[in-house]
């Protein structure tokens, strides 16, 4: 029987560039241990929009500002 992976994001948690990575390097330790099609899903975007989250998946280099903006330890490390 097909079977996919849908794992869902808080997108009012993921507004944080470091919160976000971890989600994302998190499902894909997911995706490659199980080894089945994966799908993310953004949960609440009515609350706060998911256009950030989008756009960070889209263009690593805007990820990358919004991380060095943030400066802090986690920063450096993600």
């Amino acid at each position: 029987m097909p079977t996919i992976i849908i794992y869902v994001i808080d997108t009012v948690r993921c507004q944080n560039p470091n919160t976000f990575m971890s989600n994302i390097l998190y499902a894909l330790s997911i995706m490659y241990k199980t080894r089945l099609p994966l799908v993310l899903c953004f949960n609440k975007i009515d609350i706060a929009g998911n256009d950030k989250c989008l756009k960070w998946l889209a263009d690593f280099d805007n990820l990358d500002e919004a991380l060095q903006e943030y400066k802090s330890y986690m920063s450096s490390l993600t």
